[in-house]
């Protein structure tokens, strides 16, 4: 996903926020709801906005098919009306080497038009190839494609703790498109059958469907080396309880240990302790006497 916001000319840090020219980025990668802050009086230098900053002015949005919804919270609610649900499709396709080639400030409004696919991949995925120079950049276009995205996204898409599931009626063979970011981890099934994820748009998912109602597609990950970690750590444990058992086992059997015997210190400490200056001089006085 860092090679994508790279390829549109978008910095990418911990919170990316595009500038409203990028508008298509907003629809590509499902996009609903913007909050824009409401400047209040005293607001700390963090929400202190210009009036030039404000994404509304005078009822007129600074990106086109959003519409004012609510107010809430201190925060202006807008909608976007040319929303793309997450998992939609497309009818052509052009290669990563032609989206290189392309302007920067094309590209994300491209990918509404047409699904970018790695010239390796290009044999597995069942599209027509786009005419390039026969591409529109209109307001109007914009519209069409965003509708015409829209038309063919999926009619449910739930998210959970291991992952995400679509369901999608197609009529013929496409791939299904997800803005979720392209990672070793993730395995994908369709219909319960296993299937390729292939990397689109630039650092996204795709997997191929066949035609037919109400297909379930099963996105799972799982965190790279997790399970091997998992084995490794209870071989790990197994050899270090037959260890301590085996020590156990040898010290039970093993005979104490004799006493030590006296060193010379305390032979000395113990004649020292015997000694008694009286009786050496005792025969001495006692023959003064």
């Amino acid at each position: 996903v860092m090679d994508f916001y790279h390829s549109i000319g978008v910095e990418r840090t911990v919170g990316s926020r595009p500038d409203t020219e990028h508008h298509a980025l907003r629809n590509l990668l499902s996009v609903r709801w913007l909050f824009d802050y409401v400047q209040q009086e005293g607001d700390v230098p963090l929400y202190n906005k210009e009036i030039d900053e404000r994404f509304a002015t005078e009822g007129i949005t600074e990106m086109p098919g959003w519409t004012y919804h609510d107010t809430q919270n201190g925060f202006d609610i807008y909608e976007n009306a040319l929303y793309i649900p997450m998992g939609f499709t497309y009818t052509h396709y052009i290669t990563r080497s032609e989206y290189d080639e392309m302007s920067e400030r094309l590209r994300d409004r491209t990918m509404l038009k047409a699904l970018v696919i790695e010239d390796d991949d290009v044999d597995a995925i069942p599209l027509e190839h786009a005419d390039i120079e026969s591409m529109l950049y209109t307001q109007d276009a914009y519209e069409t494609d965003c509708r015409a995205r829209a038309a063919g996204a999926a009619s449910r898409f739930s998210v959970d703790s291991a992952g995400f599931s679509a369901t999608i009626t197609l009529a013929e063979q496409t791939p299904v498109f997800f803005s979720v970011p392209y990672e070793d981890g993730w395995s994908a099934s369709v219909n319960g059958v296993p299937a390729t994820i292939y990397r689109t748009n630039v650092g996204f998912m795709s997997v191929v469907c066949p035609a037919g109602e109400d297909i379930d597609i099963r996105f799972t990950y799982t965190t790279p080396g997790l399970r091997w970690g998992a084995y490794i750590s209870a071989v790990s444990l197994a050899i270090l309880l037959i260890y301590l058992l085996i020590a156990w086992r040898h010290n039970r059997r093993r005979p104490p240990l004799p006493a030590p015997a006296p060193t010379r210190e305390s032979d000395a400490s113990d004649e020292s302790a015997d000694f008694d200056l009286y009786q050496i001089y005792r025969p001495r006085i006692e023959k003064q006497k």
